[in-house]
C-alpha cells in the first residue's frame, strides 16, 4: 500500500486493540490485491438502543488505480465482528474489481466444441464435400 491505513474513531474512545485489528486486516487486503493504493477506515458507534445496545459501524474506503471501493458494515455489541465483516466484504469487492480490470481468458479444453472436437472428444474432420456413402 502506498500509504498506511488511516483510522478514525467517532463517538468512541481510541482503542489500541481495535486499531491493531484494523491494521492487520488492511495488511491482508494489501496481500490480496497489490493494486491497493490507500485504505481509510472509520469506526463509529451509534447511540445506545434500549434493546440492542451499541451498534458499531465500520466504513472502509479503498482506492485502486482508476476505481474506488466503499464498504460499510454494522454489528450489534461487537466492534470486532463489524471489522471482520467489513474486511471480508472489502475482499470480495476487491476480487470483483480485479475481475473487471483483468478479465480471465477463456481456456479451451478437450471436448470443447470451440477447440475443434465433438462432445465425445473425437476430432472433427473437415467437410470436403464428398459423400462416401453415395
Amino acid at each position: 500500500m502506498a500509504r498506511p491505513i488511516q483510522i478514525t474513531f467517532r463517538n468512541l474512545p481510541h482503542s489500541d486493540a481495535l486499531e491493531s485489528a484494523l491494521r492487520e486486516k488492511a495488511e491482508q487486503l494489501e496481500k490480496f490485491n497489490q493494486d491497493l493504493q490507500s485504505c481509510r477506515a472509520v469506526v463509529e458507534v451509534e447511540g445506545r438502543h434500549k434493546q440492542h445496545g451499541h451498534r458499531y459501524r465500520i466504513h472502509l474506503s479503498l482506492h485502486l488505480p482508476g476505481e474506488d471501493v466503499t464498504v460499510t458494515r454494522e454489528a450489534a455489541d461487537d466492534a470486532y465482528v463489524a471489522v471482520r465483516d467489513a474486511f471480508e466484504a472489502a475482499r470480495r469487492a476487491l476480487e470483483e474489481a480485479g475481475a473487471r480490470r483483468h478479465p480471465r481468458m477463456h481456456v479451451r479444453r478437450p471436448g470443447d466444441p470451440a477447440a475443434g472436437t465433438d462432445a465425445q472428444g473425437a476430432t472433427a474432420a473437415p467437410d470436403d464435400g464428398s459423400d462416401e456413402a453415395g
